[in-house]
């Protein structure tokens, strides 16, 4: 009964209610409930972050999802100790995705090699060569 010729949606509550949404704003089709700021993107988005995070309202990282606060545009699986860890692997380094948290230079094939110089492609590499 409160639909309107603009909103089919619409509620005696909320006249900027959709399908999807009963709690859309005018200026905001994602508000919820309990946050009239939240994004498409961000449920916890306040009005002057919307990076803000269940946990962290300060927060300021664009890449920071739901699950994962510490993600970065390159590294969905970053830690808040580190940048470089990997879905399979939190001590996964720069150039060493093997790492482990005992062995820096651990390799797929040998998880107690001591090469500071190995690489992914040669685990016989020298500092020199």
């Amino acid at each position: 009964p409160h639909a309107t010729k603009d909103n089919p949606h619409a509620t005696k509550d909320n006249p900027y209610a959709t399908k999807d949404n009963p709690y859309a704003t005018k200026n905001n089709p994602y508000a919820t409930k309990d946050n009239p700021y939240a994004t498409k993107d961000n449920p916890y988005a306040t009005w002057n972050n919307p990076y803000a995070t269940k946990d962290n309202p300060n927060a300021k990282n664009p890449h920071a999802t739901k699950d994962n606060p510490h993600a970065t545009k390159d590294n969905p699986h970053a830690t808040k100790d580190n940048p470089y860890a990997t879905k399979d692997n939190p001590y996964a380094t720069k150039n060493n995705p093997y790492a482990t948290k005992d062995n820096p230079y651990a390799t797929k094939e040998n998880p107690n090699a001591r090469n500071p110089y190995a690489t992914k492609d040669n685990p016989h590499a020298t500092k020199d060569n």
